[in-house]
């Protein structure tokens, strides 16, 4: 470990010794370098760091060093006392310096380490004292004792409560350790499901809206049961037990009858009856009245229905036949037919004069026919059609010729009769043919008023009822086309005046029949009663 002179730095300390302190034996010329050998010499100085000159040589008496100057500073050559090691530089503190020959390094072992010094070769060789680190410097396995080796808390084991928890694994290094629930769970106070706010009590806790789920059986839509926001328990499938209560009051079933609605009153009960048919009758009232229907079955029954109809039926097996009373749809007078009890119950005051003179009624169904040539020649927007004259080889008609190209209408007025049927459905018909057409379509409408009674204005709104009727396919004959419309849609009462425009509406995409439509009668058919 010791430092040993160079021996160049020795002959050129030796050489300088012989020459006297004040001599200089001049400037000469390196061959090499080009550069002078020695600017100059000091022999000796207290101290010579200021003597930096390249080429200037100065012995430091203080340090006993010599040193030879290289333009930045004094560069010790030898010395004559050789310290024992150069400066050590460390990582972190203060650096080991030589002060002297006889200065030396002590390095010591204050750890797991083991420090062996040999002098030939010169080695420091440095072990392990604990065989609990590798050679890598990590703590080896199975190095660490657990309560000995370490400090703080540390799991030793794992332990299960009955009927609380159950664990498997424990106990040995490395384990894996599972923790689960027995099949039966016992809790000491209560199980809490947190989301947002648990209910305070109870055994089971769960939050607001929380519910309770089954999987169906089989398997489909859970069954759950939960509390909504009105703090009402709702649940998706059927309650079943053998009683269940409702404050304390059973709640009855399909099993119970009337008798445990002991205090209902008959119009409670009547509350709750649906309108049904079947063996018996029940009449809350000493004269009650029927709004829908009254049936007597001995054999045969009488039926009243919605449009105070009384019907008695035939007493046979099939008992569908029937005779039937039936009242007027509008009822102005209050009348009442007392019958007798005699040969002929129905006295004369009911049936008018008391004659019966048979047959059947004629006038169920008013008709108004307009023949094309009696339709008043007015019309607001469109074109009026001609009157046309046809000659035929019998008999000679008129027609009004509809254009194909142009809407055409002309105008009748009718009358609603009195007794016109409420409810009925009013039917619109068009008696047409063509002279030169066979084939596609004509399009006719029928535009009306709604209202036309007695201080109501004439000139009202028209609405508009659309029918397509297909050519015949040989010219001249007679094609017959109807549509239809219900009573309340038209709006007509008995007595309305009502005006009716008849029109061909030849812009319709589906009129593409070419040349006239020739109508020769429009015709109306109005229900009564």
């Amino acid at each position: 470990m010791g430092q040993r002179p160079h021996l160049r730095f020795f002959l050129i300390v030796s050489v300088l010794t012989l020459l006297p302190v004040s001599v200089w034996a001049g400037q000469r010329q390196n061959p090499f370098t080009g550069k002078p050998d020695f600017t100059g010499v000091d022999a000796q100085l207290t101290d010579c760091s200021g003597q930096t000159t390249e080429g200037r040589v100065c012995w430091d008496t203080d340090s006993d060093t010599f040193c030879v100057g290289t333009g930045s500073a004094c560069t010790v050559l030898s010395s004559s006392s050789v310290n024992s090691f150069t400066t050590i530089d460390v990582p972190a503190g203060t650096d080991p310096v030589a002060d002297s020959s006889t200065d030396t390094l002590q390095i010591t072992e204050t750890s797991f380490l083991t420090l062996t010094g040999t002098s030939t070769p010169d080695v420091i060789d440095i072990t392990q004292v604990t065989t609990d680190l590798g050679t890598d410097g990590l703590i080896a396995a199975n190095a660490v004792a657990l309560a000995t080796d370490t400090t703080g808390n540390y799991v030793a084991d794992l332990a299960a409560t009955t009927n609380e928890t159950t664990v498997s694994g424990g106990g040995a290094e490395n384990a894996t350790v599972t923790i689960g629930l027995p099949d039966d769970v016992t809790l000491t106070t209560s199980l809490t499901v947190v989301s947002t706010d648990p209910a305070d009590a109870g055994a089971i806790r769960l939050n607001n809206a929380a519910n309770i789920a089954w999987e169906a059986s089989p398997a489909g839509t859970d069954v759950t049961l939960t509390v909504d926001a009105s703090e009402i328990m709702q649940a998706s499938g059927t309650f079943n037990a053998t009683t269940l209560t409702e404050s304390t009051n059973a709640v009855p079933n399909a099993t119970d009858n009337l008798s445990f609605f002991s205090a209902t009153t008959s119009a409670q009960l009547a509350g709750v009856l649906s309108d049904e048919t079947g063996s018996g009758l029940s009449v809350f009232g000493t004269a009650p009245t029927f709004l829908t229907s009254v049936s007597i079955n001995t054999g045969g029954f009488l039926d009243l229905d919605d449009q105070g109809e009384a019907r008695f039926y035939e007493t046979d097996a099939n008992g569908e036949n029937y005779l039937a009373f039936r009242a007027p749809a509008a009822v102005t007078t209050t009348s009442t037919c007392d019958l007798e009890n005699d040969a002929n119950p129905i006295p004369d005051s009911c049936v008018g004069d008391g004659t019966d003179a048979g047959g059947t009624d004629t006038n169920a169904q008013r008709e108004f026919l307009i023949p094309a040539s009696a339709c008043e020649p007015l019309e607001a927007a469109d074109s009026i059609p001609p009157l046309s004259q046809f000659a035929g080889t019998n008999i000679d008609i008129f027609t009004r010729s509809f254009d194909a190209a142009t809407d055409e209408g002309c105008k009748a007025v009718i009358k609603i009769p009195q007794d016109v049927q409420s409810g009925s459905t009013i039917t619109f018909g068009f008696i047409w043919f063509s002279r030169t057409a066979t084939t596609n379509a004509v399009v006719w409408n029928v535009r009306y008023t709604a209202t036309g009674a007695d201080s109501e204005p004439w000139d009202a709104a028209l609405t508009t009822e659309t029918v397509t009727c297909t050519v015949d396919g040989t010219t001249n004959d007679i094609d017959v086309c109807e549509m239809t419309e219900t009573l309340a849609n038209t709006g007509w009462v008995a007595d309305d005046i009502i005006s009716v425009m008849i029109y061909r509406d030849a812009n319709n995409a589906a009129d593409d029949m070419a040349g006239d439509a020739e109508l020769e009668l429009f015709y109306m058919e109005v229900p009564r009663a």
